[in-house]
C-alpha cells in the first residue's frame, strides 16, 4: 500500500513540475475598416489575424515545410486559431482614420498546435 501511495505522489509531482510546452506568440496586422463594418468587428478581425500571423511565424520559423504543404498549413492555422491560442491580448493598437494596426500576443501549446497541423516536433 505504501508503494502505491508513493507511486501516486511521484506521478503527481512529475506531472505538476514537468516542462510546459506553452509558448508566447506575437504578431501584427493592419486592417482598413470598410463601410458596414463596426469598430468591434474590425478590432476582432485584426486581433485574430495578428495572432494568426504570430502562429504562422512560429510554425514556419521552427519547421522546414515544403511548398506543397504551405497552403494546407496556412488554412489549418486559420481554422484553428481559436482552438490553440489562450489569453489573446492586444499589446499595441494604432488607429489612423480607417486603418487599424494591432500588435497582439497569446499563449499556445506547441504540442497541440503541431498535432492539429500534423507536424512532427
Amino acid at each position: 500500500m505504501i508503494k502505491i501511495t508513493l507511486l501516486k505522489i511521484i506521478f503527481i509531482t512529475t506531472t505538476l513540475f514537468s516542462q510546459s510546452t506553452m509558448v508566447d506568440v506575437q504578431g501584427t496586422h493592419t486592417l482598413t475598416q470598410t463601410s458596414g463594418m463596426s469598430i468591434y468587428e474590425t478590432i476582432d478581425l485584426c486581433l485574430r489575424t495578428a495572432i494568426k500571423n504570430g502562429l504562422v511565424d512560429l510554425v514556419f520559423n521552427e519547421n522546414e515545410i515544403n511548398p506543397e504543404k504551405t497552403s494546407d498549413i496556412l488554412q489549418m492555422i486559420d481554422q484553428s486559431v481559436e482552438m490553440c491560442v489562450i489569453d489573446p491580448q492586444i499589446i499595441n493598437q494604432i488607429v489612423d482614420g480607417n486603418n487599424f494596426t494591432i500588435t497582439a500576443k497569446g499563449k499556445v501549446d506547441k504540442m497541440i498546435l503541431y498535432a492539429i497541423l500534423g507536424l512532427d516536433k
